[in-house]
Order: C-alpha cells, then sequence, then structure tokens
C-alpha cells in the first residue's frame, strides 16, 4: 500500500513538474472534474480540504501556522474541487513567482526572513500574555 501511495505521488509531483506555470492548479481540476461527484474519495478530499481551511482559519487567531494551512488545504485539497479556486491559485503562482524564487535562491535571506518571523511572533505572544 506504501508502495502505491508513492507511486502514485511521484507520477502526480511529475505531472505538476512538466505542466506550465500558472496552469498546474486548473489542468488538476480538469483531471479530477471527470469523477463523479458521490466517489467516496472525492468526498473525503472536499471534507478534508474543508477540515485545513478550518483549521487554518482558527489558528489565524490563535498561535499557530493558521496562513500556511489555509494555502495548503486550498492548494492540496480543493483547487482540484472548484475551477475558481484554481484559476486564483494559478494567478498567485504566476505573480509571486520571482519573490519566491529570490528568497529560496538566497538560503541566508531564508533564515534571517524565518527567524524574524519567529522573534517578532514570540514577541507579540509574549506582549499578549503579559
Amino acid at each position: 500500500m506504501l508502495t502505491r501511495i508513492k507511486q502514485h505521488a511521484a507520477a502526480h509531483a511529475a505531472r505538476a513538474a512538466d505542466s506550465k506555470r500558472g496552469e498546474r492548479f486548473i489542468t488538476r481540476y480538469h483531471e479530477r472534474s471527470h469523477v463523479p461527484r458521490a466517489h467516496p474519495r472525492r468526498l473525503l478530499r472536499i471534507l478534508l480540504g474543508f477540515g485545513l481551511l478550518a483549521f487554518g482559519f482558527a489558528n489565524i487567531f490563535i498561535p499557530g501556522p493558521g496562513g500556511s494551512v489555509f494555502i495548503l488545504g486550498s492548494a492540496l485539497v480543493l483547487s482540484g474541487e472548484s475551477r475558481l479556486l484554481a484559476r486564483l491559485l494559478d494567478h498567485g503562482e504566476v505573480r509571486f513567482e520571482r519573490p519566491i524564487d529570490w528568497v529560496l535562491r538566497r538560503p541566508i535571506v531564508a533564515v534571517t526572513t524565518v527567524s524574524v518571523t519567529v522573534f517578532v511572533a514570540i514577541t507579540l505572544i509574549g506582549a499578549r500574555v503579559a
């Protein structure tokens, strides 16, 4: 079972790498649109997506990885179910491609950015508690 999951993930990653930037999520939407609406995997994927979105939304107001979980839920799960969400994610991928690549090419900047963000978050949490 684990080998099958790994093979499926590798095939999906290869398809995503081969697809053109700005069209990855809409392509995924079209691949999944032929699956019947009441299919158990589709229902499970939708429930998982809404669960991640709810968890991410709740973590916006309490300490936790709210924004990243929210984006993860929409990108990985619900983009295959909603054409509008797939188009928005494709637009965001193209719009933020250069800034993200710039940060990822510079490990020092990435580490510094994460360190400063964690420091500010801890400071704000400490100020809120005190």
